[in-house]
């Protein structure tokens, strides 16, 4: 099956990169066609406003809630901070196990991610960012697991399942507790929860191509189109008020306003923020993140002049 062997060649010197089509294919690309990335702050209009620590080859970049931190999985498929307000970066664990796709807790005090410790599957762990406390294992299934976002309160984690099913799932806290959100023929992922609770974004191929939706949170089956085009990896503002993507060809922002407040959402006319050569063929949970006021955006966009890791890639299919 080619998630076993994706997660067999997931191992120190021959991980992998990879996406899922919209047919649910698994591209993936080999640890020698990497490619150099930058952290760049963007406004609105795309004009840099600066970068964040060197070039090198950076995935799935979250913003602490505080915003004074940055976690970030860098070539060596580790996790590392990178403390925004004095500099420097720090690795987030000690050990040899592969770890991937960080996401801060709403409290900021913690970091929960994707790792292949002790499996051939990644499960989701949790670790705190001070001190030396040991990771712990909140999920274990035979389906790679991908966390997206949180309740506002802490109490839910969504997460999306790769493998023969692309869904959406909920982990309730503290009974660790896995549900369905979303589950059909369709290949649904990148859910991630509103700041008022509300609402869940998400993207899903059952159009023919992947594009961005909502439904109500928990969800009453009611289904709202966002984007009227290809999107993937929504992320919301933090006011809930406006939500963004990327398009499929990874090159432009897109956003849309959102009027979350009844008990249908009022979806604005998607508009374009800003074109950039953002990262391709990671896990694609995020290649942005955005501030807190909403007019800066911190991309990880290919360094000019790099060759794309895309083109020296292979693909193979994966029953969706």
């Amino acid at each position: 099956m080619v998630e076993e062997e994706v997660s067999r060649s997931l191992a120190r010197g021959s991980a992998l990169d990879f996406s899922t089509s919209d047919r649910g294919g698994l591209a993936y690309v080999s640890t020698a066609g990497r490619s150099l990335t930058r952290l760049r702050w963007l406004d609105r209009t795309g004009v840099e406003l600066g970068t964040v620590g060197v070039p090198g080859d950076y995935q799935n970049p979250m913003l602490s809630p505080d915003e004074t931190r940055l976690a970030v999985q860098k070539r060596d498929d580790d996790i590392w901070t990178i403390n925004l307000v004095r500099g420097g970066d720090q690795r987030f664990k000690f050990d040899d196990a592969l770890d991937m796709a960080p996401l801060w807790t709403p409290q900021g005090d913690q970091i929960v991610f994707m790792s292949y410790r002790n499996t051939r599957i990644g499960d989701l762990w949790v670790k705190g960012t001070a001190g030396d406390e040991a990771a712990v294992r909140l999920l274990r299934t035979d389906t790679m697991k991908v966390p997206t976002s949180w309740s506002a309160d802490g109490a839910i984690l969504s997460y999306t399942t790769v493998g023969e099913d692309f869904d959406i799932r909920l982990l309730t806290m503290p009974e660790n507790e896995s549900t369905s959100f979303l589950s059909t023929v369709f290949a649904e992922g990148a859910g991630v929860i509103s700041p008022d609770g509300r609402w869940m974004a998400y993207r899903s191929n059952e159009s023919g191509e992947r594009r961005i939706y909502l439904q109500s949170f928990p969800s009453s089956g009611g289904q709202w189109p966002v984007s009227t085009a290809g999107g993937v990896m929504p992320r919301w503002s933090a006011d809930g008020q406006e939500l963004y993507w990327v398009t499929l060809d990874h090159q432009e922002l897109m956003a849309v306003d959102i009027d979350g407040s009844g008990d249908t959402p009022v979806v604005g006319i998607p508009h374009a923020l800003f074109r950039v050569p953002f990262r391709q063929t990671p896990i694609q949970r995020n290649v942005f993140d955005v501030s807190s006021d909403g007019q800066r955006f911190l991309v990880n966009a290919y360094v000019e002049g790099a060759v794309s890791a895309q083109s020296r890639g292979s693909s193979t299919g994966l029953r969706n």
